[in-house]
């Protein structure tokens, strides 16, 4: 991590195609679905994806009990959709193996 940088690096494994994966991690009416713990919802006009390098990527979860809110801000740094359907995942070394953008917290 760099001096004065805020670095957050997350990795899931998931038994389903890639393009579906990244499709998923880039639209917001899928990510509205699943953004956020238990007790929280993500509303779909509160993410902004702006899917090319340099732009932005936010979310502002929800607390359904209180009410109070949560912004996540952060910007891509590449952006590399998989070009080819996938049946599943692959092992690709010390690369991620989801097809998820580059994000730096901002």
């Amino acid at each position: 991590m760099g001096e004065g940088i805020d670095e957050f690096t997350y990795r899931r494994l998931h038994a389903c195609p890639r393009n579906l994966v990244f499709v998923c991690m880039t639209t917001p009416a899928h990510l509205s679905k699943f953004w956020g713990r238990a007790g929280t919802h993500t509303p779909e006009d509160r993410i902004v994806v702006e899917l090319r390098p340099g732009g932005a990527f936010e979310t502002t979860i929800v607390d359904d009990k209180f009410g109070s809110e949560h912004t996540m801000r952060a910007v891509y740094e590449e952006v590399d959709p998989p070009s080819t359907p996938d049946t599943g995942l692959r092992n690709i070394g010390h690369r991620c193996a989801l097809p998820v953008p580059s994000l730096k917290a901002v």
